[in-house]
């Protein structure tokens, strides 16, 4: 037994997409950037603005816009991420 953790976006502008759900969507919000961060992305030549992995808060799940070239038909642009539920164990009968 699983749930459901993070859906997935790829997408060419992340930031962008981020910011139209987050004003669409109740009680989600763009994860806020730390000086760690915004440090750590600086060190790879990206900004908030031009971060390649954008997440929004939910009250239950997370919702994360991923910069990739996308071509066509080339690939399904969304994915399901799941982490695995505390305390579940699989029946031995």
């Amino acid at each position: 037994m699983a749930r459901l953790k993070q859906v997935v976006f790829d997408c060419e502008t992340p930031s962008a997409l981020a910011r139209f759900w987050a004003a669409a969507l109740d009680e989600f919000d763009i994860r806020p950037y730390d000086d760690e961060e915004i440090a750590r992305l600086a060190s790879l030549g990206y900004t908030p603005e031009t971060d390649p992995g954008v997440i929004l808060d939910g009250p239950h799940l997370e919702v994360c816009f991923q910069k990739v070239e996308l071509e066509p038909r080339s690939m399904t642009p969304v994915h399901f991420d799941i982490c695995p539920r505390t305390g579940w164990r699989r029946s031995t009968a």
